[in-house]
């Protein structure tokens, strides 16, 4: 008896858990907004990579028009000195300010999304610079990831 009751009430509520009407979402297949127009301020560089993975894909289909203003700051700080008073490490530290108009709700999203890096000196400045650069890219990389996700929820949830 106890065994039949219990194995009733274990597959309703797994019927009812299955079917609740949440919906997974999937980031990089529901791209539902299309990027109208883009303004930046702050580090070039890191901008540009930004804007090029934020409208990359564009679908006349899309449900949403968006218009985008991010502020990048970039900071380079020294992280380590050895015995001698040399640099060793530098940290690189990215914060992005993103404002985002959704055209068609006239609704107004504003968000900050930072991340930091590593970047070992070298005695050769092309080097440095190279590395440097490397990284900034990642960052943008990482940054314009996360704002793309967080742009996908924020409209999901409209």
């Amino acid at each position: 008896m106890k065994k039949t009751f219990l194995s009733i009430v274990l597959i309703t509520s797994l019927f009812f858990l299955n079917h609740c009407g949440f919906k997974v979402v999937k980031y990089g297949e529901d791209k539902n907004y299309n990027v109208i127009n883009f303004e930046d301020v702050g580090n070039n560089n890191i901008n540009y990579t930004i804007q090029r993975n934020l409208v990359r894909s564009q679908n006349n289909q899309n449900l949403f028009d968006l218009n985008i203003s991010v502020e990048s700051i970039l900071n380079k700080n020294i992280k380590e000195k050895d015995i001698s008073n040399k640099i060793t490490k530098y940290e690189l530290f990215v914060v992005s300010k993103v404002k985002i108009l959704v055209i068609d709700k006239n609704k107004e999203y504003e968000f900050s999304i930072s991340d930091k890096g590593e970047l070992k000196a070298s005695n050769k400045i092309n080097k440095l610079r190279y590395d440097e650069n490397i990284i900034l890219l990642r960052l943008a990389n990482n940054i314009s990831n996360q704002i793309d996700r967080k742009i996908t929820s924020l409209l999901n949830d409209l």
